[in-house]
C-alpha cells in the first residue's frame, strides 16, 4: 500500500503546535508515522517505551492528508512559526512517503523546515537522499560505543553504533543544510569524562554547524533515568568543542487556533508532555479564570482525557492515547 492509496488516514495529530523549542524557536511539528513507530526504544523518551520497534519504510499516512493538515494549520496561525518540524510521535525517516510530505508543504510554504531524526536510517541511501531537503537536520548522538548504544537506545536487531554513526557521518558529507547535533545527557550514564570523550570522538568529523547538550526534563520512558548535574554539563562543554548547554526548560508560549485551544492542546500533549503552568496559561488564553483553568484541569484528569505524572518534582500532563 502506497500514500495515494486513499485508504491511509491521518487520523489525528499530523500537525501541532507550534510549540516553544530550545533550539528551534516557534516549531510547527510534522507527525510521520503513528505514536511510538520508532527505530529506537530509547530509555529517556518522553513518550515511553516504543510498540513497534522497526527499521521497515512504510507510508503511514496519506501524503495529501498530512499536507492539507499542515497548510490548514499554518493558515490559521497568528503568527510566523520559525520553523515547520518533522518530529512527533516516533521516528519521522520512516516514513516512506516522507519526501513527498516535504515537496507539499514546501510548495505552499516558503519558511524553514527541520528534521528531528535519531540518525538511525542514515545507513539507507533513500532516507539520506530525502533528507537533503531540509534546511536543518538535528541528528541524535548520545552514545560513543556499542555498549552505551543498546543501553541508552535499544534500538531495533538490526542496528548496531557502527552502522548508525556511519551513516550520519555520509549524510554529514553530502548535506548543504545545516547539522545540529543533539547529545542527550543522563546521569551515571553517559556523563562521565571516557564517555563525553567517546560521543566527541564520533561528533567531530561531521563538522556539525551547532551541538547541543540537552537533558531528559520531562518524563522519561524509565523512571531511573535522570538529569544531569551542573557540574557534568559543565564538563560536557569543555570535552565537546562548540557544544552549548539547552538542558533548560524551553521558553515562551504556545500558539494556538482560536476556539481549538483545548483541541490544540491534546494534539500537542500527546507528543510534548506539558508542565502545569502551561496547561493552565492555555485555559487562560481560552478565556477561563485562574480558578476555572484549575478546575477544567482537574475534570480532564478525572476523566481520564490527560495523565498527570511528576518528573524531578515537576508536574507534568499528557494526552491518554
Amino acid at each position: 500500500m502506497n500514500a495515494s492509496d486513499g485508504q491511509l488516514q491521518c487520523t489525528r495529530g499530523c500537525a501541532f503546535g507550534p510549540v516553544p523549542s530550545r533550539r528551534l524557536g516557534q516549531s510547527l511539528g510534522v507527525n510521520t508515522v503513528p505514536c511510538k513507530t520508532c527505530t529506537y526504544s530509547c530509555v529517556y523518551c518522553q513518550l515511553g517505551p516504543t510498540t513497534d520497534t522497526t527499521v521497515e519504510r512504510k507510508a503511514y499516512y496519506q501524503t495529501e492528508t498530512v499536507v492539507e493538515k499542515v497548510i490548514d494549520r499554518l493558515r490559521g496561525l497568528k503568527s510566523v512559526p520559525d520553523y515547520v518540524t518533522f518530529l512527533g510521535c516516533g521516528e519521522p525517516t520512516l516514513a516512506a512517503n516522507m519526501s513527498g510530505i516535504l515537496s507539499g508543504i514546501s510548495a505552499s510554504w516558503k519558511g524553514k523546515k527541520a528534521l528531528l531524526t535519531n540518525g538511525a536510517l542514515f545507513w539507507m541511501d533513500d532516507v539520506r537522499k530525502e533528507s537533503l531537503g531540509f534546511d536543518v537536520v538535528l541528528p541524535t548522538i548520545s552514545a560513543g560505543n556499542e555498549q552505551l548504544f543498546r543501553k541508552i537506545h535499544r534500538p531495533h536487531r538490526s542496528l548496531d553504533h557502527r552502522k548508525v554513526r556511519d551513516g550520519i557521518r555520509r549524510f554529514a558529507s553530502d548535506f548543504a543544510g545545516e547539522l545540529w547535533v543533539e547529545v542527550m545527557l543522563m546521569k551515571g550514564v553517559n556523563d562521565d569524562r571516557r564517555s563525553l570523550e567517546e560521543i566527541r570522538t564520533c561528533i567531530e568529523p561531521l563538522h556539525a554547524d551547532k551541538i547541543h547538550l540537552t537533558a531528559p526534563i520531562r518524563p522519561p520512558s524509565e523512571r531511573w533515568v535522570l538529569c544531569p548535574t551542573k557540574e557534568a554539563v559543565e564538563l560536557a562543554m569543555q570535552l565537546i568543542p562548540g557544544s552549548v548547554d539547552t538542558t533548560g526548560h524551553e521558553e515562551g508560549g504556545f500558539c494556538l487556533r482560536r476556539e481549538k485551544e483545548v483541541e490544540d492542546l491534546l494534539d500537542m500533549a500527546r507528543v510534548h508532555p506539558m508542565r502545569e503552568e502551561q496547561i493552565i496559561d492555555v485555559f487562560r488564553k481560552s478565556g477561563l479564570s485562574p480558578e476555572e483553568a484549575s478546575e477544567h484541569l482537574a475534570r480532564m484528569v478525572d476523566e481520564g482525557v490527560i495523565l498527570r505524572t511528576e518528573h524531578v518534582g515537576i508536574v507534568f500532563y499528557r494526552t491518554k492515547e
